[in-house]
């Protein structure tokens, strides 16, 4: 991917912000700028160039993929920055202050660096080119995936069985692996949105909620169906319908312009005038790339305001504790228009 060019509108913002260089450790992060996919690495951006922090095992490799970086390969990466900033007689360095860990944000702090939090952040929020292409191939994959594995959900399974066979069909199919731990939840533990798969052997006549996205080029996909093994009831049915058509309004609605709190409000206050506003309990959705979670969040209270580029989830719910849940989600890109279903 064009490393170069996120680097430089990177360094567009540090003179926006009046800082002589920032500093990255979060892995998503890295990854962006980089596009290399190992961990352990630092980087400092300042207004002309960029160096990366490393320990030797990587040197080699890192230069051999990421040209145009000055490599400071050894053991001790906090000395390393501050002798680069010193050399560099850099006044003013930026560190994310909400991505940070705790003790290495204490320690920027004590070389005087200046916690600005979501710079990379505002450059990762909108995919484009390569980024968006691995995207839409995860997702591709893993609506695949299920389609095949749909047909072999079956009553005498076992959720975990089912969790592993996904993920298995995902993997044959190109995908680095999965996007986070893969949800089968059966029966009563449908109604738990984090549950985790289980030796629950699924049953007849019950439902099966299915969490599940993979990893193709460290970017990631997210969808979420849920079936029932049998005749579905009636009870079943009417919750279903509820939470599908609240997902097909929320979809409807996202387009460049709109608050992405509005889709959650449209998706709750369908399900609360259908009488069970309490019964969903979690946020309507959030963004997707490098990271399963990112911004914008979908939420109550969220502001932010929804532009073309962006991949953001729709995945209402409604659970009954101890009886069953029914959430149904994919992933969406916003486009100059509307939106386009990425898991299909």
């Amino acid at each position: 991917m064009q490393n170069h060019s996120r680097w430089h509108e990177l360094q567009e913002i540090l003179r926006q912000e009046n800082l002589d260089g920032y500093v990255i450790t979060h892995q998503a992060d890295l990854n962006f700028l980089t596009d290399f996919p190992q961990e352990g690495f630092a980087l400092l951006v300042g207004p002309e160039k960029v160096w990366a922090y490393l320990p030797m095992l990587l040197r080699d490799h890192f230069i051999q993929e990421v040209p145009g970086c000055e490599v400071v390969a050894g053991a001790d990466l906090l000395g390393g920055i501050k002798k680069t900033v010193a050399d560099q007689g850099f006044k003013r360095v930026g560190f994310d202050s909400e991505r940070e860990t705790y003790a290495l944000g204490k320690k920027w702090e004590e070389l005087g660096f200046t916690g600005k939090a979501g710079i990379v952040g505002k450059l990762r929020i909108t995919k484009k080119g390569e980024e968006l292409k691995r995207i839409q191939k995860a997702c591709a994959v893993t609506a695949k995936a299920f389609r095949m594995l749909k047909p072999r959900i079956r009553p005498g399974r076992t959720e975990r069985s089912v969790s592993l066979e996904l993920e298995d069909l995902m993997q044959k199919m190109g995908a680095e692996g999965v996007a986070f731990e893969l949800i089968v939840a059966s029966g009563p533990n449908s109604a738990l949105p984090h549950h985790r798969s289980s030796e629950k052997i699924i049953k007849k006549n019950e439902p099966v909620v299915i969490d599940f996205g993979c990893t193709y080029k460290l970017y990631r996909s997210d969808m979420t169906r849920t079936l029932f093994t049998g005749k579905p009831n009636g009870v079943f049915q009417k919750i279903y319908q509820i939470v599908e058509r609240s997902q097909k309004e929320g979809i409807r609605r996202v387009r460049p312009g709109v608050a992405a709190g509005e889709i959650d409000r449209i998706c709750r206050e369908l399900i609360a005038r259908e009488g069970y506003g309490d019964k969903f309990i979690h946020s309507t959705g959030h963004g997707v790339g490098l990271d399963i979670h990112e911004p914008p969040r979908v939420g109550p209270k969220s502001e932010e305001k929804l532009g073309s580029g962006m991949v953001i989830t729709v995945e209402p719910g409604i659970y009954l504790l101890g009886k069953f849940g029914v959430r149904i989600e994919d992933t969406l890109l916003v486009t100059e228009n509307g939106s386009r279903i990425l898991t299909k």
